[in-house]
Order: C-alpha cells, then structure tokens, then sequence
C-alpha cells in the first residue's frame, strides 16, 4: 500500500458520525496545491480524507478553510457521475495536522478539550 502525504485546505466542513458497530469516522475533502499550468495559473488536485477513532475527533473540530496536512494510505477510488466515470484519490489519515495544533502547543490560543488517545504535534508519526 502506498503511503502519502498531504497538505491543503478544507473545502468544506467534515462530516462525522458514529457507525452502527460504534466505531467514529470524519470525512473531509482537500484542495492541494500541485504547481501551476503554462499560463502561471495555479492547478488543484481534489483529495478525500476519511479517518476513524481518535483521529477523526481531531478532524471533526475543523472547518471548511482551515490548513491541514494528513498522513495515511492512499488509495485510487472510481465513481459514477452524469453517466461517465471519474476517478479520484482517498487517503485514510491516521494523523492530521492543523495549524491550530501548533498554535495551541505555543500557547497562543486557549486549547479545547482534546480527547484521550490520538496524536499530540510533538508525537506525530515521522512526515
């Protein structure tokens, strides 16, 4: 399995939920800066980031605009829109990353409560 590393803006607020087993999830879509055209015009590439338990809590607390970098496998996905098939791309983050994470380590903003378990900025798994 390929992992990746991402890094954009939320372009839209996450979805949460908790699954009919009792397992938490949050999905989010990402726009990545991916260079620009001949033009100079910058290109976009369109990521979905799905994440469960702890991680998806962390995810849960942004919105749409926020900065954030994702670590996870990647993963190919197809749909079907208007009768034609499109592909896209999927990672399923088990660490999230938002400039508000750093932030509150300085001490600049007053933290939330922040659930048991997940990551903390200083202990990220290496990206």
């Amino acid at each position: 399995m390929l992992a990746a590393i991402a890094s954009g803006t939320l372009v839209r607020d996450p979805k949460s939920g908790v699954s009919a087993s009792g397992a938490k999830w949050a999905n989010t879509t990402i726009r990545c800066n991916v260079g620009q055209d001949k033009d100079g015009a910058a290109q976009s590439a369109f990521v979905t980031v799905v994440c469960f338990g702890d991680v998806a809590e962390r995810l849960a607390r942004l919105g749409k605009g926020d900065a954030i970098s994702v670590q996870g496998p990647l993963k190919p996905t197809t749909y079907e829109k208007d009768g034609e098939t499109r592909h896209g791309l999927e990672i399923v983050a088990n660490a999230v990353l938002s400039p508000y994470d750093a932030r509150s380590k300085r001490g600049d903003e007053p933290k939330p409560p922040r659930p048991q378990g997940g990551f903390e900025f200083d202990d990220q798994p290496s990206f």
